[in-house]
């Protein structure tokens, strides 16, 4: 079973959530210009990347519902990552099963997957930014899976401890959020730079 990320791994917003986390932290585009801020935030593990855009701990919550939110307006203008609609589709014939969780709302990645015909997946999950790893457990446990057999396929370094902590295999991709020295700082099972690899691990 592929249990897939959605924003960074399937869908190419990464600079779309850079830039509406401006808007919504104040960040002036001109004194933090964009590339400036993805260069530096894909180096930083998620709190020192709330940290740098000005977020406390506890304002976190807030900000990923309005982030959801403004997100829901940019969906009709995201494209998936380059040549992961033919690995999906492909994976989808082999018939691995494939689902996603994700911090984005489920209507949001619902419509995108329908707007881009790759609605390949049993379900969808929206989870918090920090519990991914017990949403895998109880995912894996309610599917009857064997974890061995199951893979979280992500861009983040959370990611790679959600999957830890759910004792299933990570799959950390170099496209997305973080970049490839911060993603090899936390071990992952896989570390694949085309979504193409994917093909061979399923």
């Amino acid at each position: 079973m592929f249990i897939f990320d959605f924003d960074g791994v399937i869908c190419d917003s990464f600079e779309t959530v850079v830039a509406a986390f401006q808007q919504i932290t104040g960040i002036d585009p001109l004194k933090e210009p964009l590339r400036y801020q993805i260069d530096h935030l894909r180096t930083l593990d998620t709190f020192e990347a709330f940290q740098h855009l000005g977020i406390k701990k506890y304002q976190i919550p807030m900000a990923v519902l309005k982030l959801r939110k403004m997100m829901k307006t940019k969906i009709p203008f995201l494209k998936p990552v380059a040549t992961i609609d033919h690995v999906l589709k492909t994976l989808h014939e082999r018939k691995v099963k494939m689902s996603i969780v994700s911090t984005n709302s489920e209507e949001n990645i619902k419509d995108f997957l329908v707007r881009n015909q790759i609605d390949y997946f049993d379900f969808i999950y929206s989870a918090g930014l920090f519990n991914k790893g017990k949403i895998l457990k109880r995912i894996i446990s309610g599917k009857n899976q064997d974890p061995k057999n199951v893979f979280y396929i992500g861009d983040q370094t959370r990611d790679i401890i959600a999957s830890r902590q759910a004792n299933v295999r990570s799959i950390a991709v170099t496209w997305g959020y973080n970049d490839e020295t911060a993603l090899l700082k936390h071990h992952p099972d896989y570390l694949i730079r085309t979504p193409m690899e994917l093909l061979a691990i399923g």
